[in-house]
């Protein structure tokens, strides 16, 4: 075996205990993950990806209708072999970390030695952040996998024939159906190689053939996301729902402020007494980083600067500002090249001892023992159920909802895909912290019956509101951590000649009349409040009558 081979044979082996750490039988409150997992199940029974059961609600922007199919195409195998088994699910997104590890490798030692490279890899797959993530079902690792695959690909393209071509246009086309954001790289390399074309670096059969690459790419995945397992009604993008462009600016900055903060933070883990030496390692990593950033920028602006920055663009104009680290980890391979380029910018004399070179071992020496607190927690819990839907409270809550309440009821609860994955009911999410109005007139245009309301993570407003208005609701069912309230009485913000008004223009038939009394006796509320909650179901009734 040649020292290359015994390279990725030893990355390899320091990563396989991936493979054990964090593996559970549970899965936390994300939310995010019952969304691709209703679409993976979607995938396979053969559903319409836009029925999961989620009720999108532009007040409170939780993520789009739909998330792109990429990732819930790859989710099926392993759901169609083992169902909900969270303990495969973590074991399949292990894998992508294993791959990830391997590539990241592939990629820093075409820069820097293969003893930094290594110690790299592993300050990134060991960090706390990163062995807890791998235990969400989340589209960012794949995404991560692919879009540093995509790369290493193109920067070989060059020098390659039509096969390579090919390969970088199938990678593009899914990496784009895993997360829209891909398309920021298609952007990247038809960018990149205009620019050289003009310098005259690349012929203009390269910029051909890149251009050939776009459109093949963006053909794969309107085949995969928008005809084959479409999830947009209209448009191009699932996400192009979630973007309100009067507060635009807004979220630029405050997603500029929010995504550095926590690039510092993700080397900045709990330590308990040692804390001060995190803050130092959350620092100085920032700025190299930086340092690094700008001294590739001074020298030559390349592929890697032009792939980061319009990366960057699209997360920049994203409107969710508390994603954490899961929006900076695609580009992670890309900021520790910076932090280590940075890293060899300084010239610190050490003593008549240590030498300026090894510096870098220092940092990764220091680190490393700020990872320990977080590496042990990570053992100590091995076994621990996380608070999420698997909890006893937890099932109980969604077997009642599967019991007794009829398969169209619609509900309020903080984790609305969650409920809608469990229990096959639709539901919604208001927006935290409304006054007790925006709530009412929430639930009244979403036609809500049913509020479930958690005591651990549950909006403080809601727990007010169910207080406040409990003459309107009925407490049908508790345990230790859950209360399912139904709604007795409608709020109508209009008035009762508004009500009447409306029973006039549908015609008052004697049919009619049965069927709103019928439906007002289903679901245990007066008749006017039906009457305004059901008045387009009722006026297209009317019309068939």
């Amino acid at each position: 075996m040649n020292r290359k081979g015994i390279n990725y044979t030893l990355v390899f082996l320091l990563c396989l205990p991936l493979l054990f750490i964090n593996i559970k039988h549970s899965h936390d409150w994300g939310d995010d993950f019952a969304q691709y997992l209703h679409q993976t199940k979607n995938i396979c029974q053969g559903t319409p990806q836009l029925q999961s059961g989620y009720i999108y609600n532009p007040e409170f922007i939780l993520g789009p209708p739909a998330y792109p199919s990429g990732f819930p195409m790859l989710l099926a195998p392993v759901y169609s072999t083992w169902g909900l088994s969270f303990v495969h699910f973590d074991l399949y997104m292990s894998l992508y970390l294993l791959a990830l590890a391997l590539l990241l490798f592939a990629f820093l030692n075409r820069y820097f030695s293969s003893l930094i490279s290594i110690l790299a890899v592993l300050l990134f797959v060991y960090n706390p952040w990163t062995l807890n993530f791998k235990m969400e079902i989340m589209s960012d690792l794949p995404f991560a996998v692919l879009l540093i695959s995509c790369f290493l690909i193109y920067e070989r393209s060059e020098k390659k024939g039509v096969l390579y071509f090919l390969s970088l246009a199938l990678l593009s086309g899914i990496l784009v159906c895993v997360r829209n954001a891909g398309f920021a790289f298609l952007v990247a390399i038809l960018m990149d190689a205009g620019i050289k074309t003009v310098r005259k670096l690349l012929p203009v059969k390269q910029l051909v053939l890149t251009f050939l690459i776009f459109v093949l790419s963006f053909l794969i995945y309107l085949t995969i996301n928008n005809w084959l397992f479409p999830t947009v009604d209209k448009g191009l993008f699932s996400y192009h729902f979630t973007y309100p462009g009067a507060q635009q600016k807004h979220y630029v900055l405050e997603n500029i402020h929010y995504n550095m903060a926590v690039f510092r933070a993700f080397f900045e883990p709990s330590n308990n007494q040692w804390g001060f030496v995190s803050i130092i390692c959350g620092s100085l990593v920032f700025t190299f980083t930086v340092l690094g950033f700008i001294k590739r920028i001074a020298e030559r602006f390349g592929f890697i600067e032009l792939t980061v920055l319009l990366y960057f663009s699209v997360v920049a104009v994203y409107p969710i500002s508390n994603a954490g680290f899961r929006f900076i980890l695609p580009v992670a391979p890309f900021l520790l090249y910076y932090a280590i380029t940075g890293l060899y910018c300084i010239h610190i004399p050490l003593g008549p001892v240590l030498k300026p070179a090894c510096l870098p071992f220092l940092l990764f020496a220091l680190i490393f023992f700020s990872y320990s607190n977080g590496l042990s927690e990570a053992v100590l819990n091995r076994n621990k159920e996380l608070n999420g839907p698997q909890e006893k409270e937890s099932v109980e809550a969604f077997n009642y909802i599967i019991e007794h309440t009829p398969d169209s009821s619609r509900f309020n609860f903080i984790k609305p895909r969650a409920l809608s994955l469990y229990t096959g009911r639709r539901a919604m999410s208001h927006r935290p912290l409304q006054n007790l109005s925006e709530i009412q007139n929430s639930f009244t245009k979403n036609q809500i019956e049913y509020i479930l309301v958690n005591d651990e993570i549950s909006d403080d407003s809601l727990k007010y509101f169910v207080k406040s208005r409990s003459s309107e609701l009925d407490l049908i069912w508790s345990n230790p951590k859950f209360k399912l309230y139904k709604r007795t009485f409608f709020y109508i913000p209009s008035t009762i000649e508004g009500i009447r008004k409306l029973e006039n223009d549908i015609v008052n038939t004697h049919d009619w009349r049965e069927l709103v009394r019928k439906k007002a006796m289903e679901r245990k509320m007066p008749v006017d409040s039906m009457i305004y909650m059901d008045a387009k179901y009722l006026y297209d009734s009317k019309k068939g009558l």
